[in-house]
């Protein structure tokens, strides 16, 4: 049998299976040893050696473990089987039609285990998945199609999210029965407070997020108390059923907040060139606007072209609000006009951290 190793780079465990190819006794193995290369070199490092959620970090990225590999490994063979059945797209490709219809057939057996809301309309799930896994992936382009590893991605994620749900539900009910079951959610589900739920996730993020080290620390170095607040509405704006509310949470929108993480944590390490945990002028507008371009021709009222829309993203860092009104539409005017500086266009010092993304997720989410 195939012998995985930890190893702590793609390239180092190239080197270990091509070593196990030549004592490998049959075709099979030597297949196999094949794929898991492929796998290492496809996919960057999500998952630590002995945990079923993944870690964020960039030492865990580069690093390959025995579990990272064989879950991208059997991800990608599922994967590859629905694709054979639903992609519909270029290059095997998948469009948001193809998700609908996945959407359609798996639909009963999604509410049956409370992943779609009773209420659920298809095309509606069908395209926030979509737009999940074609912008927030780490090797998403944000194009109209999801390749097959960009899906690899997003049902790994969606997997891990899962978990870390289960285990946040488990510590928050039954380990010290922090937040006694009050009633039900949305979606007749057992709930507790939002009340009792914000104080012990967001006061005790060590226990409910500690696979997020940089957005942990983030939180608690580059937020003050108003900072604080504001994300903790922008992550309920973005993450639950219904926003922004008092009414009792439960298992299906702490999912949401497990999955959002997951997608922002993603994507803010590939965003954020040099780790310095600021994205700058040019990772906003090299890094976030190409992938974020289509979604940002999507809001209400847009403007058009790629210099109206690269003023767009760089708006909402900057005044953190969509232009909707007809004061907010003058002041964008007035904004581009400012950025043509000396017979150039100039968009000046932009920045922002991970928490202007949630915030700018949840503005978009607002927009509708």
């Amino acid at each position: 049998m195939t012998q995985v190793v930890k190893c702590p780079t793609a390239e180092a465990f190239e080197q270990e299976s091509l070593r196990q190819i030549e004592l490998s006794a049959t075709p099979f193995d030597k297949q196999t040893i094949v794929e898991l290369i492929k796998v290492a070199k496809d996919f960057q490092g999500l998952f630590s050696e002995n945990d079923s959620v993944m870690f964020f970090s960039r030492e865990t990225a580069r690093t390959r473990t025995a579990r990272q590999i064989l879950n991208m490994h059997w991800y990608r063979r599922l994967l590859r089987h629905l694709f054979k059945q639903y992609a519909t797209g270029p290059n095997n490709s998948a469009l948001i039609e193809d998700f609908t219809r996945l959407c359609e057939d798996s639909g009963d057996l999604m509410k049956a285990i409370g992943k779609f809301a009773p209420d659920a309309a298809y095309g509606d799930v069908a395209k926030k998945r979509f737009r999940e896994a074609n912008l927030f992936m780490p090797n998403s382009n944000g194009d109209q199609y999801v390749s097959e590893d960009e899906a690899v991605y997003y049902v790994a994620m969606l997997v891990s999210a899962g978990s870390l749900t289960s285990r946040t539900w488990d510590r928050l009910t039954e380990q010290g029965k922090k937040c006694p079951i009050i009633g039900t959610d949305e979606i007749g589900e057992p709930a507790i407070a939002i009340d009792c739920f914000r104080d012990q996730y967001f006061g005790h993020m060590g226990d409910y997020l500690s696979q997020f080290p940089d957005l942990m620390q983030g939180y608690h170095d580059q937020l003050d108390s108003d900072g604080q607040l504001k994300f903790i509405r922008d992550l309920e704006v973005a993450g639950r059923k219904n926003g922004f509310s008092d009414r009792p949470i439960g298992g299906f929108d702490i999912d949401s907040y497990s999955a959002l993480v997951h997608y922002v944590e993603a994507a803010v390490i590939r965003f954020d060139s040099n780790g310095d945990e600021i994205l700058d002028r040019d990772e906003i507008l090299n890094n976030i606007y190409p992938i974020f371009a289509l979604e940002l021709s999507t809001v209400p009222n847009a403007p058009e072209g790629e210099l109206m829309l690269k003023g767009l993203l760089t708006y909402l860092f900057k005044f953190k609000k969509v232009p909707e009104t007809k004061a907010e539409k003058a002041h964008f005017v007035w904004w581009i006009s400012k950025r043509w500086v000396g017979g150039n266009w100039s968009w000046g010092s932009i920045e922002g951290t991970r928490f202007d993304v949630y915030g700018i997720l949840a503005l978009l989410t607002e927009a509708g």
